[in-house]
């Protein structure tokens, strides 16, 4: 989370993110460990490790079940209308945690204790054999399940940029 102190940025106006498209988690781990190693410029309100850190929440929640309820009427509204666009389309930026979902907001971490935390979280899912349903999406398929990771990780990953991620 970001101190009261420190002045946010408003991420949906952020210019400079890179493009950033997964197909699997494994692609964003690779991806995870070779910005590391290039000590990416963060361009959003979150360090690198506190973006590690929420992904890994992010993950465990499709086992263990997010901390969050929408209302029916929005359920249904997202189901039929929007599943579709969030599952294969980039997430926008700028949405805010509420209520309980701010249990997903990261408490400041170092890059590589973030990075261990969402390898961890990543071999742990790829063991589950029961996911839990989604907030929004309801019941999906792992596919399903994986599309929406990787679409909510390329959102986070766009604001970490590096002379490498520039240059490809």
């Amino acid at each position: 989370m970001t101190p009261d102190n420190i002045t946010t940025r408003r991420t949906r106006k952020v210019l400079g993110r890179r493009h950033v498209r997964y197909e699997s988690l494994l692609e964003l781990l690779a991806d995870a460990e070779r910005q590391t190693e290039s000590q990416p410029r963060m361009l959003g309100n979150w360090s690198e490790g506190q973006i590690y850190r929420h992904l890994a929440l992010s993950v465990h929640a499709m086992i263990d079940g997010a901390p969050l309820s929408i209302p029916a009427p929005a359920q249904w509204l997202i189901r039929t209308f929007l599943k579709r666009w969030l599952l294969s389309r980039p997430l926008p930026a700028g949405f805010t945690l509420t209520g309980r979902a701010r249990q997903l907001l990261p408490d400041e971490t170092t890059a590589a204790a973030g990075l261990t935390g969402l390898r961890e979280a990543i071999v742990r899912l790829e063991n589950a054999s029961v996911l839990a349903p989604h907030p929004a999406l309801g019941v999906c398929s792992r596919a399903e399940s994986m599309a929406f990771q990787c679409r909510h990780a390329e959102l986070h990953m766009s604001f970490m940029v590096s002379d490498d991620s520039l240059q490809g």
